[in-house]
């Protein structure tokens, strides 16, 4: 199960199976109110049993796809709400395991999520919630060079930290943002964030 995975296995999966369906069948009312009664159902198994590493795996997805779907809605509130529900499970789970490359990715990448969510007005949050961001996520890619999913969450972590620093009026630092988020280009997916930060410098070059 990972970020991009619609589906975990565990004994919800059919309420996550139904959830993420219709989402996928534009009918995104029902499949909230059932991802929702998933996660309450997870609530119930982590009060029971708090370092069920399969749990919250899955209540972490489940509250990843709950944030989209919110966001989708218009419920920007709803969306950061979730999202910060997600980044304190991926936070014990790195706790249950420091060591976990795994669970340090994860937090990496769900702060990065949290990030997008949040409002423009929000920079100084914003800021702190993608340095944090980038730091675990480099320390991943560091550990493993060739985890091409922390490197292009890294680039877009990295560029979209230096669009805030932008939106701040610190011109000089989200340039430098900018160019350290090029290096780490790579796969396909990250190629609108590549070509965003070089149409940002450009635009700092005229």
């Amino acid at each position: 199960c990972d970020w991009s995975s619609d589906v975990c296995s565990s004994d919800l999966s059919g309420l996550s199976v139904l959830g993420n369906y219709e989402t996928f069948a534009n009918r995104r009312e029902s499949g909230l109110k059932h991802l929702t009664e998933a996660a309450t159902e997870l609530d119930k198994l982590i009060a029971e049993d708090p370092n069920s590493i399969v749990n919250l795996r899955q209540q972490m997805f489940t509250l990843s796809h709950i944030a989209d779907l919110r966001n989708t809605l218009a419920d920007g509130g709803g969306a950061v709400a979730a999202a910060e529900e997600f980044v304190d499970v991926a936070r014990k789970l790195r706790k249950a395991d420091s060591a976990d490359a795994r669970g340090e990715a994860d937090l990496g990448i769900a702060l990065y999520r949290l990030a997008t969510l949040l409002p423009d007005s929000q920079v100084a949050r914003k800021q702190t919630v993608l340095l944090e961001a980038v730091d675990l996520l480099k320390a991943v890619l560091h550990k493993n060079p060739k985890n091409l999913e922390a490197r292009n969450f890294v680039l877009n972590a990295t560029i979209r930290l230096g669009d805030v620093y932008a939106a701040a009026g610190n011109r000089s630092t989200a340039v430098q943002k900018w160019i350290e988020g090029l290096p780490n280009v790579g796969q396909a997916a990250t190629i609108v964030a590549y070509l965003d930060a070089c149409r940002e410098l450009a635009t700092d070059a005229a």
